[in-house]
């Protein structure tokens, strides 16, 4: 399946500064139809929302909600959500969340580091709900 493009795209970047950020996004070209959130972008960094917590989860629902946006990339699950990722509780609240996202009609890309062992970091519950999962892997002779 192949997108027709033109969807509006919220980037939610926890954890890059914003020079290396602003570096990255200029190798894409033409970005008018990317809206970003960062704590660096914010005049109070701490004021970034922690999306394991049901409060921030609503504070963030209805800020995105005027943006017009369809596909939301959340980078990277650890500072996006803040929870820690062997806790069956916490997946709960961060699924739940998710699936929320999904049934107001967003597209939902969750970015997620690999644990020393090259597999994903803490319980695999985070996969129930999702719809496709990627591993990228380095190319051979990199």
């Amino acid at each position: 399946m192949k997108s027709a493009g033109g969807l509006n795209v919220l980037l939610v970047d926890a954890e890059l500064p914003p020079i290396q950020l602003q570096e990255r996004l200029k190798e894409f070209g033409e970005t008018g139809q990317l809206t970003l959130l960062s704590p660096y972008l914010m005049p109070d960094p701490k004021a970034f929302p922690n999306l394991s917590q049901a409060e921030d989860q609503q504070r963030f629902t209805e800020k995105i909600a005027g943006l017009g946006s369809h596909v939301i990339i959340l980078d990277t699950l650890t500072r996006c959500f803040r929870f820690d990722t062997n806790d069956p509780d916490a997946w709960l609240r961060v699924n739940d969340f998710l699936t929320d996202l999904r049934a107001k009609g967003y597209c939902v890309l969750l970015v997620h580091h690999e644990g020393k062992n090259g597999t994903q970091r803490g319980r695999t519950d985070g996969d129930d709900n999702l719809d496709v999962s990627i591993q990228l892997e380095k190319p051979y002779g990199w």
